[in-house]
């Protein structure tokens, strides 16, 4: 358990009244990116290979509505010129699914990153990675929650399955059901503590009373 939340955290605070905390699942070990390298590169190569086969000739795909096999391939790497045929044998709409899939594999992102962001006088804004770079019709929208809004900020103790989490929570006025914050990560109790303590500090820098230690209802 304590290996799967071994996650890295940022902070960057440009004026005191606006600081943002970033959590991420982001593995930095070298087997983590040469994998990930590597199953890049061979998408960059099975998509180009594919742009360039269809631009090379686009017509000769079909002879009498059928997909017609190439005499003759482009080779852009020995290492995948054996799959020419099966790419050939494929039929147009086939082959356009096979490129979108090798472009999403080329642009997966690898890790999930979160981060909250607090406004002095204006609220906190929370924020969750694409799925995929440059592509952000799997992103979920940035939420804001106005400062009036905010009735408290708050650690709870909960179960995710059979174990105990520590999560941290936005308590919203009107709002039946709590916002969680880095819910999809759900960081370690010592790294919410940091942030619950640093965001408050910034929110309620002029309300010293409400910088106290963080609540966790058992």
């Amino acid at each position: 358990m304590s290996s799967l939340k071994d996650y890295t955290l940022t902070l960057s605070q440009s004026i005191p009244s606006v600081v943002k905390y970033g959590i991420s699942n982001k593995k930095n070990d070298v087997r983590s990116i040469v994998l990930e390298t590597s199953v890049k590169l061979t998408g960059i190569l099975m998509a180009t290979a594919i742009t360039l086969t269809w631009l090379r000739n686009p017509n000769s795909y079909y002879q009498d509505g059928n997909l017609r096999i190439m005499s003759k391939g482009i080779s852009i790497a020995s290492e995948i010129k054996t799959s020419w045929d099966y790419l050939y044998s494929l039929d147009g709409l086939k082959v356009g699914v096979l490129w979108l899939l090798t472009i999403l594999l080329v642009l997966k992102r690898w890790y999930i990153e979160e981060s909250f962001m607090a406004l002095q006088s204006f609220g906190v804004q929370l924020s969750t990675s694409s799925p995929f770079y440059l592509i952000s019709l799997w992103s979920k929208p940035d939420h804001f929650i106005p400062v009036n809004d905010i009735v408290d900020i708050i650690i709870h103790e909960g179960f995710k399955g059979f174990q105990v989490i520590y999560y941290m929570a936005i308590i919203v006025k009107d709002q039946k059901e709590l916002t969680l914050v880095f819910p999809s990560l759900l960081p370690r109790r010592k790294q919410l503590e940091r942030i619950w303590r640093g965001s408050r500090r910034c929110l309620y820098r002029d309300k010293p009373s409400r910088l106290e230690i963080p609540q966790i209802v058992r």
